[in-house]
């Protein structure tokens, strides 16, 4: 999947980190502009449309390898490289450029994606769900290479998370991974969130900390704000109480900046 990723609890902190970003010229994707869910068939798809842009590059194949992977496809074939081989000898040989629905649609379907969905699904129930998730990812990709003007190929990077730093919430964030992982804003207040007082509502703003963190593959950075300028001045600030949670050999380094 993507490389870097900025998780944030709240979203006006994602605003000013992508004011950063694009004054750096860093290459950014929002997440909370989807209308899909991120979920095993959607990373599938776009790793086999990635694949079928570039048939030949050893990069897509180990994409594709990874997505199946992740799916737990891997685990039901004898061997999961004959098995991707398979679905890439199966995609088309002409590929349109255009980003189109039917042009997508063309892919997966060459690659038999709709009997490999249906046979790793627990129930017509799931099948359907992720069958209409699949169709909003189709108009994600349409809509995202029309507001942009990109390739098919570009298209499906930025949505699979590939050359762009990926932006988004706790909650958005489930299901994913990461190479490295930036948690921003972790200040006392943010989260917890100031509005969370019962154990229970303590106990979901922890769950979303542990999720948002348990995205990283390779390198966690938690970060947070000593002050903030208001308003009314200056707001001093102190560290989440699930920073100071996380026992000190758990943590490799500590920076701090004023």
């Amino acid at each position: 999947m993507g490389q870097v990723a900025i998780i944030v609890r709240v979203r006006y902190r994602a605003d000013k980190i992508i004011e950063i970003l694009s004054g750096k010229n860093i290459t950014w994707f929002d997440r909370s502009r989807l209308t899909f869910e991120d979920g095993w068939e959607t990373v599938f798809a776009l790793s086999l449309i990635g694949q079928a842009c570039e048939p030949n590059s050893s990069k897509r194949f180990h994409h594709l390898l990874s997505a199946v992977d992740m799916a737990g496809l891997a685990s039901k074939h004898d061997d999961a490289i004959i098995f991707v081989s398979s679905l890439r000898k199966e995609i088309c040989k002409e590929l349109p450029s255009e980003p189109s629905a039917g042009a997508i649609r063309q892919v997966l379907d060459c690659c038999g994606f709709g009997d490999v969905l249906k046979a790793n699904c627990w129930s017509d129930t799931d099948f359907q769900s992720r069958s209409k998730n699949i169709d909003k990812l189709i108009q994600n990709i349409e809509k995202l290479a029309t507001e942009h003007k990109l390739e098919l190929l570009k298209t499906v990077d930025h949505l699979a998370g590939i050359g762009a730093v990926q932006i988004l919430s706790g909650q958005e964030s489930k299901g994913r991974e990461f190479d490295y992982v930036f948690f921003a804003g972790l200040e006392e207040g943010t989260i917890p969130f100031y509005k969370a007082k019962s154990e229970d509502e303590i106990s979901e703003e922890r769950r979303i900390f542990y999720v948002a963190m348990t995205r990283s593959k390779r390198e966690l950075y938690l970060t947070y704000a000593k002050e903030h300028m208001t308003s009314w001045g200056i707001r001093q600030n102190s560290e989440s109480r699930f920073i100071n949670a996380i026992p000190q050999e758990l943590l490799q380094h500590s920076y701090k900046y004023k």
